[in-house]
């Protein structure tokens, strides 16, 4: 295809073809068409591009250009505080917590709350009740 206008128009890269949402969810990742564009080039849009607008294609791709686009997103500094949390914990966590308060069956005077207590579970980052 003719790419005279890639840096000022559609998204601005030049390693993606036109895809003018042909991608139809319900179709996946078919497209049988024959679509021109002005210039009367036949428009063969990159189904397999994560960007697009195709589903349930076999394996998604992003261009280098969209990868470059992306890392250079990332390390701009808008984005630094994508990269001042901590990391999540990815100990894997084994069994539940054991519960020490209240005991199975214990009747409790609930007007006020109710203390929960139970075993540390190794690894566990937090607990949700």
């Amino acid at each position: 295809m003719n790419k005279n206008n890639c840096t000022t128009a559609g998204d601005l890269l030049c390693d993606t073809p036109p895809d003018y949402n042909f991608g139809n969810l319900n179709a996946g990742c078919t497209f049988t068409q024959d679509i021109w564009d002005f210039n009367k080039e036949k428009i063969i849009p990159q189904k397999e591009n994560q960007m697009g607008y195709f589903s349930f294609c076999p394996d998604f791709i992003f261009t280098p250009n969209q990868i470059t686009r992306m890392v250079n997103n990332y390390n701009s500094s808008p984005r630094n505080f994508l990269k001042n949390n901590p990391l999540p914990n990815l100990d894997t966590i084994v069994g539940p917590p054991v519960l020490l308060k209240p005991s199975q069956g214990e009747q409790l005077n609930v007007f006020d709350g109710v203390l929960f207590d139970w075993e540390d579970v190794p690894n566990a980052g937090h607990y949700v009740i």
